[in-house]
C-alpha cells in the first residue's frame, strides 16, 4: 500500500473519505486515512466520511457503523450510491457550504502554516 504524505492534501480544504458498505477491509482501512488526516490539524480542512454503495442488500457494514465513526473523529457522515446518484450532490453541497462558511479560518490558518514554513525552510538555510 502507497503511503499518502500530507504533502498530497497541501491544496485542500476539503477531504472526502469513501469506504465500500459491502466490503469490511475498506472501512476498516478509513482509521488509517483518518489518522493521515489528523496530521492537517494545523490548517482547517472540511471533511466528510462517506459509505458508498448503499444501494446493495449485502452490506458489511452497517449505517450504525459508519456513523459511529464519523462521531468519534467529528466528520460528517454520509451514505451514497453513484450507481442510483443516492446523496452524491448533499456530500458536494455539504463540503462546498462548510468551506465557504469556515473560509476565514481557511485563509488565516492557511497563512499561519505558510508562514511557519517559511521561517523552517530560512533556518535551513543559514545552518553550515
Amino acid at each position: 500500500m502507497k503511503v499518502i504524505t500530507p504533502l498530497h492534501y497541501k491544496p485542500a480544504h476539503g477531504l472526502i473519505l469513501i469506504y465500500d458498505v459491502t466490503d469490511i477491509n475498506t472501512f476498516k482501512n478509513m482509521r488509517n486515512w483518518i489518522k493521515h488526516m489528523q496530521i492537517l490539524e494545523k490548517a482547517y480542512i472540511s471533511k466528510v466520511l462517506v459509505g458508498n454503495k448503499c444501494h446493495e442488500p449485502k452490506r458489511e457494514v452497517t449505517e450504525e457503523e459508519g456513523k459511529k465513526l464519523a462521531e468519534e473523529f467529528g466528520l460528517a457522515y454520509f451514505e451514497t450510491s453513484t450507481e442510483t446518484n443516492q446523496n452524491i450532490n448533499e456530500v458536494f453541497e455539504y463540503l462546498a457550504r462548510d468551506i465557504l462558511n469556515n473560509y476565514d479560518k481557511i485563509i488565516k490558518k492557511t497563512s499561519l502554516l505558510k508562514k511557519d514554513n517559511e521561517q523552517k525552510e530560512r533556518k535551513k538555510g543559514c545552518a553550515k
